[in-house]
């Protein structure tokens, strides 16, 4: 259960770096 736990919280960050990246290259 603890490594499905980190698996969500790595995939979040993920996200998160992906959508920023997105985001500030967009500008």
């Amino acid at each position: 259960m603890d490594s499905d736990h980190k698996g969500i919280a790595a995939s979040l960050i993920a996200i998160v770096a992906i959508a920023t990246a997105y985001g500030f290259l967009s500008l």
